[in-house]
């Protein structure tokens, strides 16, 4: 890559960067241009939302939270308690969850209820639920039914079920609702919380549900330890029975067979032989393991000779070939010193050689014993393993008829211990529970008494006023953003050159009607403005300089305005441009809008002959055109409307005289009809040089202007660019607005007091009068001669 391509990189790198970055700050302004837009709907949608919710808050009734602290503790004062022997572990975490749980309960709930009298309280025994879904009828009639199936069982499948009335079921669901358990985390300690309306109330229940819960689990210990004795009686006389009946059948199996007892020697010998025995087979094993793996690794290398059997460890590491391997290397060196020395057929060298040979047939000798030795061991730990197997095979057939005899007899004496340690057990847990049951213990304390609280814990208003405030807030910011993501029409330049991929070539900003020069006027006419400052004459221009520079290259004589859509302000830019082009050429604006012509009227013209009557071959050209009809510039209207303009259009006549008009003036300004609603845009587009788009600001699709420019695209029409047209500049600088338009307004020097009351810019259905108009720059005989001339032609 050549030096001015990797500047040129560099530049380019740098500048997408700087983009990337404007695009990011620009997507923050557009934000904070949303919310300076809807500043006052999101002040006064949170300010509603937040009023009312501190209305609501204020009528709230205050509530009060009571707490008393309850110590949970084991049991651990007896040997054997009570709750070891009904399977109550009281250490473990599972424990401490079940009596969170028993608070909670509605038993207790229940017994609270019952001893304080709540089942009237007016907090609790309101007549009516909403979250109750079925009539207290209903429910009392489906418990009676109950009732009376379950009396229907005989046995002990019978039981009873007792209706209880709805009304209590529902006061103590509510009293659940207030109550809480709250466990202090790595303690023994649990929070024991009422909430009421009545503080007083409050401390009171919860120092009730402490107590009641200490009341509960001595009744309960109570209860159960009645129930563990008379369960301990009959287990206790069962199994004194098996223990008798166990005893007299080991008796009569001694006795029938003679034997004695197991404890003694009888067998004692063999089960040590069998030991020994089998702790000399397992060594045995180990070593025919050890010797067969040297075994496999001289027979797998005595084929490939002695030197590679001295390779293996076994072989090398031997005393006796170390020595010989040494005399060898001795040997060696010497015969290779004398053969240096004396040459191969000295007597030395010849002495020399026959001690090396000597040497290596010692080596080797040794090497093959050493394997013979090997092979033999191995043969050896086979014949011992294969006689200690067969000594201890017939030593397990001497054992097990001993063990025969033992197996019954062991079994019975087993049976015997059994019932007796359960007899033992049972018995001694049986004089526990009588002594449990004789001392009153409890698993808890309470730690501190709830009192009376002197502040509700909710309604929390000032924290629900806060919260409402942030939800509003945020809730309205998100509605203004989403109503401006919905909006899909064409509101900044970034639009224009995005979405419809035209060059912006200015915009034309909503007049206030205090601009207009006489009541009942329009700014469709030119001149019809008090634009002291000139920012909309100067928006005309600004436009006009756009056009001139993109005819550079190719020049625009015939000028095309049109727009999508009805009412866009496209018959206001063609007169204004028109005008405009008129004070430095000679310019001919024609209404070729024969569907819903605005200029006739607007420029308050006599008679009702134009473009229509000339075309048909109603009328002449010198009577069609008006001559100076603002200032310098000539004017064709569109006259009365006919039947069909589109075929009026598409006529040689109208070519000609687009021709004849193209060789007597420097411009020709064309007022179209709509793209998206005829035809004749594309029909007159085909004749103009360039096209010039209106589009009404925060009103036009974007959508619907896109169709209208591919339309204008597919016929081959040259878009010159675009004019957005109706800008409220006093909407858009109250919140920041398009940069873009920003940029035109400070050029133009246009200021948010000279708006009012903003008007549509299009006449489509206005009858007014313009202002009259200035003396020509050129003389009416003059250009009527010019039009008879066209007319001959």
């Amino acid at each position: 890559m050549s030096t001015a391509a990797q500047q040129q990189h560099s530049v380019n790198m740098s500048t997408e960067s700087d983009t990337s970055s404007a695009e990011e700050f620009i997507d923050l302004k557009e934000y904070a241009k949303i919310l300076r837009k809807h500043r006052w709907a999101i002040l006064l949608a949170t300010a509603l939302l937040t009023g009312l919710a501190a209305y609501i808050v204020t009528g709230m009734t205050p509530i009060y939270r009571a707490t008393s602290t309850l110590l949970i503790e084991t049991q651990q004062t007896m040997p054997m308690n009570l709750d070891e022997l009904i399977g109550i572990d009281t250490t473990n975490k599972e424990y401490y969850q079940t009596q969170f749980e028993v608070l909670r309960s509605r038993k207790l709930a229940k017994r609270v209820m019952e001893e304080m009298g709540l089942y009237s309280h007016p907090e609790l025994s309101r007549p009516e639920d909403k979250n109750l879904g079925i009539p207290v009828s209903t429910i009392d009639t489906s418990l009676t039914e109950s009732s009376n199936g379950a009396n229907s069982y005989s046995g002990s499948e019978a039981f009873e079920l007792e209706a209880e009335p709805i009304e209590r079921q529902i006061a103590v669901n509510r009293f659940l609702k207030k109550l809480s358990v709250t466990p202090i985390k790595n303690t023994k300690l649990v929070r024991i919380s009422f909430e009421s309306s009545d503080a007083v109330l409050a401390a009171r229940v919860a120092n009730k549900i402490a107590d009641s819960y200490i009341l509960s689990y001595m009744d309960s210990r109570m209860e159960m330890g009645e129930k563990a004795t008379s369960w301990l009686g009959e287990r206790l006389t069962q199994h004194k029975l098996k223990l008798d009946e166990s005893q007299d059948r080991l008796l009569s199996y001694k006795e029938e067979y003679g034997l004695v007892d197991i404890q003694g020697t009888v067998g004692k010998l063999t089960e040590q032989e069998i030991g020994i025995v089998t702790s000399k087979l397992l060594d045995a094993e180990g070593k025919m393991a050890q010797s067969k793996i040297v075994f496999d690794d001289v027979a797998a290398t005595r084929q490939k000779g002695a030197k590679a059997l001295l390779g293996l460890p076994v072989i090398d590491s031997n005393e006796m070939v170390r020595r010989f391997k040494l005399d060898v290397q001795e040997a060696q060196f010497n015969l290779n010193e004398l053969s240096n020395r004396y040459g191969n057929k000295h007597p030395k060298v010849v002495d020399a050689q026959s001690r090396l040979t000597t040497a290596q047939s010692n080596l080797d000798t040794q090497i093959y014993n050493i394997v013979d030795t090997i092979e033999k061991n191995y043969i050896l730990a086979q014949q011992s393993v294969s006689s200690l197997r067969t000594t201890l095979d017939k030593g397990k057939k001497e054992i097990q008829q001993v063990d025969r005899s033992k197996i019954e007899l062991m079994n019975l004496q087993r049976e015997v211990e059994l019932n007796q340690k359960m007899y033992d057990t049972l018995y001694t847990r049986m004089r526990e529970v009588d002594e449990a049951e004789n001392m009153s213990t409890t698993n808890a304390q309470v730690s501190e008494y709830a009192e009376a609280p002197i502040r509700p814990v909710k309604p929390r208003k000032i924290l629900i006023v806060l919260l409402t405030l942030l939800v509003s807030l945020a809730a309205a910011i998100a509605a203004a953003i989403l109503v401006e993501s919905l909006n899909t029409t064409v509101s900044s330049t970034e639009d224009v050159e995005s979405e419809l991929k035209l060059r912006m070539l200015g915009i034309i900003p909503l007049v206030s009607k205090k601009m207009l020069r006489k009541k009942g006027m329009t700014a469709l006419v030119p001149g019809s403005l008090v634009d002291d400052r000139g920012s909309f004459e100067e928006s005309i221009r600004t436009v006009r300089t756009s056009i001139s520079l993109d005819e550079l290259e190719n020049p625009h004589q015939v000028i095309m305005v049109t727009s999508a859509l009805p009412g866009e302000g496209k018959s206001t830019v063609a007169s204004h441009l028109a005008h405009s082009l008129s004070q430095i050429e000679k310019v001919l604006l024609i209404e070729c809008d024969l569907r819903r012509p605005s200029l006739h009227r607007a420029f308050d013209f006599k008679d009702s002959i134009g473009l229509a009557q000339l075309l048909s071959g109603d009328a002449k050209f010198v009577n069609c055109i008006k001559i100076n009809a603002i200032d310098s510039l000539d004017v064709i209207p569109a006259g009365s409307i006919p039947a069909s303009p589109l075929e009026l259009l598409t006529t040689k006549r109208f070519k000609h005289l687009i021709e004849q008009m193209k060789k007597r003036y420097d411009r020709i300004v064309i007022d179209s009809a709509p793209v998206q609603a005829v035809s004749d845009a594309l029909i007159l587009g085909q004749m103009a040089d360039a096209v010039i788009y209106a589009v009404k600001a925060n009103s036009t699709e974007t959508g619907v202007s896109a169709r209208g420019v591919k339309r204008l695209r597919e016929a081959g029409i040259h878009m010159a660019g675009a004019v957005v047209t109706q800008v409220n500049i006093r909407k858009i600088s109250s919140y920041g607005g398009d940069l873009d338009y920003q940029g035109f307004y400070d050029y133009y020097g246009y200021s948010e007091k000279d708006i009012v009351q903003p008007i549509d810019l299009t006449t489509d259905e206005q009858d007014t009068k313009p202002e009259p108009k200035p003396d020509a720059s050129r003389s009416r005989p003059a250009k009527a001669a010019e039009a008879n001339q066209t007319e001959a032609a």
